[in-house]
Formats: C-alpha cells, structure tokens, sequence
C-alpha cells in the first residue's frame, strides 16, 4: 500500500493520532505523490483536535502557502505555532527551523531580501548545530529549496550550488525521495544563472521546462523554476527557435513567483538578440518602475534587469541612458552582469585600456562565478585587438574558445568584434551567428606602420627632421603621415594624438 493510500485509509477510520504521526514523517513524500491527500486529510480532522497539535498547524500552513505568490504563509497559524514552540523545554530540531522559515518567507514576498537573507542563514545554522534528526529524511529537501531559492534572489549563485546540491543528497539518504527530480532542477536554474550552461543541462530532468502537476502543490510551485530553465540554456546556445518556444511556456504563474524577474530577462535578452529592442526597453523601464520594492540594490532582479536595459540601449547606440539604466556603481557593484554591462560601455566608447585594467580588477577580486568569464576573455581579445597586440589578441582569443566550449556559453560570442569572431569561432570549429551584432564595439584607427611609428617618435618631443631622420623619411612624408594620423585620432595637436594614443594602448 502507498503512503498516500495508508493516509486515505487512516483519514476514513477517523485515526487522528496515526495521522499526526504519518505527518510528521511523511508530509513532504506524500504531497509530492499525492498533491491532494494531505488537504482532504486536513479538512476532516476535528478542529480541537487540530488546535491542539501545533505542528500539524504549520504544516497545513506550509500546504496552504503554495497557492499563493511567493508561498507566504498564514500569520496566525505561523504566530499560534511560534507561541506553542516558545513554551517548549525542548525543541526538534525541526521545529526551529519552521520558526525561521515563515518569516523568510515573508521577507522574500516584501522585498527585504537582507532580512531573507539573515533568516535563510539561521536555517542553515540550525540544520549545522542539530543535535538530532528527527523526520530529516522527509522535509530537509524541501528546506534547502527555498533557502537555496533565497540565495538566488540575492545574487549569489554559489550558495544556490551549495545548498541545492545537499538538497539532491538528502533525496539519496531519504530513499528514493521525490523532490529529488525539482532538486535536480533548481540546480540546473542555478548553474544557468551562473551562466554554466554545461553543468546546468547535465543537472536537469528530460522534462525540465514541462508543467506536470496541478496547482497548489509542491511540484507546481517548484515547476515555476524549471520552466525558466530552458529558455536561459536557449539564450546560451544562441537558438533562437529553442529560445522562442521555451519563453512561450513561461506561464503567468512564473511572472507571479519570486523568480519573475528570470521569465522579463529572457524575454529581454531574446530581443536584443532577434527582436524589437525599442519595445524591450520600454517594458523593462515599466517594470523597474512597477516592481522598484523587489528590484532593489542587491537584489538579482534589480541586477539582471537594469543590466538587460543597458544593454538594450547599448544596442541602440544611446549609451548615456545605458549608463544612467545601470545606476550608480555602489549601488550595483558586485554582479558580474552589471559588471559586463559597464565594462561594454567603455568598450563602446573607444576606452579599451579601461576595459583592460576593469576586467583585472574584477579577476583579482574574484568571486564573480561562471557568468563573465566567457565574456570578458571576449572583450580582452577585442581590446587588445584594437591596440595592435596581435599576439594578446590570439591568446585571449583561444582562452575565449576554451571557456565558450566548457561552459556552452556561445553568447559570449554577441560581444567580439567581427575579426575577433572569426578567430574564436575557427578555433571552435563552428559558428552561432546573429542575423544582427547587438553591439558595435567602437575598433582603434588603422594606422600604417609609418603612421605608428611617426605617433611613437612623436612621445620624445622630437623635430620633425629628427624624426625624418630616424625614419629615414623626407619630412614631407613625415608631415603626411602626422596629417593623417591626427585626422584618424581626432587630435589637433602633438599633446592630444599623444594622449589618444594612450587610451588606445596603441602607445604601451
């Protein structure tokens, strides 16, 4: 007999303390078999009796909070239970992780993700510190998901990576459990934002992505994150058919999760590389505007979708509100798309030793994840392409071949400039192209060999019959070459060609 029938069976013998027991033990594994046993079990039982079993209250609570946005659970049922457990002289440890986990929760629906946050870490210090382990076969997996969730709303993938992959051990120690295929999922929804594409397809189910269960249960809520799943391995692999049917299943209940932000950055990212840019960024700026209190600094929606809008008007050449869509740089600081995002800016505005020098900083600082690494060794070959290091050049070129190919991260590829794509893309073996570049990376002036070489003499302050005679060139054609490479660097003097230069790194 299944549990969920044993439940059936217990309910319909009116055994009310048999099915205390097989709820404390059981309530996760059933709900996840049955989706409507434990509702049908709960609406027979004798309120009194009900009243006198705190726990089973706040597990109703957590099964009734499924239905809603952001699984908030009901105040009085979690503040009737919190009362109960502070009269305890002993608590599970079971217990003092429910106490944290409302009130988590409820943060995450107000926005205050800090306070998440800080609930979020106190579960997990709990679980640390547990002296036993009482039915933690049965609910832990359905804890470190919305802990591993809370990290993700944050920013900090490698948490998420943490926390999920000791989600999926759980389901192994609990024998088979069946959270484990949504443990599997979130893990790959989090590799995806982490942008290792790679890892994220390997983690997932064959059905990620597919809506299975009806509403109000476990697995529809934990369905909301699957689906995002693949549209961001789509965007990825620069599929633009893979990408607009999987955004097509991104269902209302998804924009009405916590991870709504995901669903408008697909979107987003979807028409700066094959659609309407111009209405994209309007529909960003709406929701910026309408969901400020969830978009916040620190906040991953606030980080994807101020990154998603610069980006957006990089497209369209309008780089002063790109740079105003990222705000100020204390506000955004640390994540490694709002960083891509700014450093682009530079690159679009013809200042690759910004660029250069940006890039190092990030690395040294470390901590940025899977994200740019693609993307920056991109940018590194454009730049240094740009300033005639031919041989830098190449070699960030194949780092950036490497790193697409592990990582599966061909979107790396939409910011290489075209003779940088080519390089990367001959050493991939095979091309992803874009019916349109998004961005034009603004390239150095070609100068003749003569032309750089007249700019380098000019670092002495020498005579131009000094330099004619170093060159062994008539100071006529020392004059031609000057001319023209003021003209190429837009300076009107010694000093600015000089200084040109110098931002190009075409003087090192």
């Amino acid at each position: 007999m299944s549990d969920s029938s044993f439940l059936g069976e217990l309910v319909g013998k009116q055994q009310w303390d048999e099915i205390g027991r097989l709820a404390n033990s059981h309530l996760v594994r059933i709900s996840l078999e049955e989706p409507n046993a434990w509702p049908a079990a709960f609406a027979a039982m004798p309120p009194g009796w009900l009243r006198q079993n705190p726990r089973l209250i706040i597990l109703r609570a957590i099964l009734e909070s499924l239905e809603k946005p952001f699984t908030v659970m009901a105040n009085n049922d979690y503040e009737a239970f919190v009362e109960w457990l502070d009269q305890q002289e002993e608590s599970l440890a079971r217990d003092e992780i429910g106490r944290h986990l409302g009130p988590m929760q409820y943060a995450r629906a107000l926005g205050h993700l800090g306070d998440a946050d800080n609930a979020a870490e106190r579960i997990l210090r709990a679980i640390r510190n547990a002296a036993e382990y009482t039915n933690f076969d049965d609910f832990l997996p359905s804890i470190y998901i919305p802990v591993g969730a809370t990290k993700l709303l944050i920013g900090d993938t490698a948490s998420a990576i943490s926390i999920f992959t000791e989600a999926i051990r759980w389901c192994v120690i609990g024998r088979g459990h069946p959270a484990a295929p949504h443990a599997r999922n979130y893990l790959a929804f989090a590799y995806a934002l982490d942008g290792d594409y790679a890892q994220a397809q390997s983690s997932a189910t064959a059905d990620v992505g597919l809506r299975t269960s009806g509403a109000g249960s476990f697995a529809h809520a934990y369905e909301s994150a699957a689906i995002l799943v693949p549209p961001l391995l789509a965007l990825g692999a620069l599929d633009e058919q893979a990408s607009a049917t999987s955004i097509a299943r991104i269902d209302r209940l998804v924009d009405e999760t916590e991870f709504w932000s995901v669903g408008a950055h697909a979107r987003a990212r979807h028409a700066l590389y094959w659609g309407d840019r111009v209405a994209a960024s309007e529909t960003l700026e709406r929701l910026l505007v309408s969901h400020r209190s969830l978009s916040g600094p620190g906040s991953l929606a606030g980080a994807i979708l101020r990154s998603d809008l610069s980006d957006l008007y990089q497209s369209l050449g309008s780089l002063d509100a790109a740079e105003r869509a990222l705000g100020p740089a204390e506000q955004q600081p640390c994540h490694p798309m709002v960083s891509t995002s700014r450093l682009r800016l530079h690159a679009l505005r013809g200042n690759h030793e910004a660029v250069l020098d940006g890039i190092h900083a990030l690395v040294e600082r470390g901590g940025s994840g899977v994200l740019p690494m693609a993307a920056w060794a991109v940018m590194r070959a454009n730049s240094a392409q740009a300033a005639f290091n031919q041989t830098h050049a190449e070699e960030y070129s194949q780092q950036a071949a490497t790193l697409i190919a592990r990582y599966g991260a061909f979107d790396a590829l939409t910011e290489a400039t075209p003779e940088v794509l080519g390089r990367i893309t001959a050493l991939l073996g095979e091309e992803r192209p874009l019916a349109r570049p998004p961005y034009r990376v603004a390239e150095a002036p070609v100068l003749t060999k003569q032309e750089l070489k007249v700019l380098q003499s000019l670092r002495g302050k020498a005579s131009l019959k000094k330099i004619s005679s170093d060159l062994y060139l008539s100071v006529n054609t020392v004059k031609t070459h000057r001319r023209n490479l003021y003209r190429k660097l837009g300076a009107q003097s010694r000093d600015e060609a000089l200084q040109a230069g110098r931002e190009l790194r075409l003087l090192l």
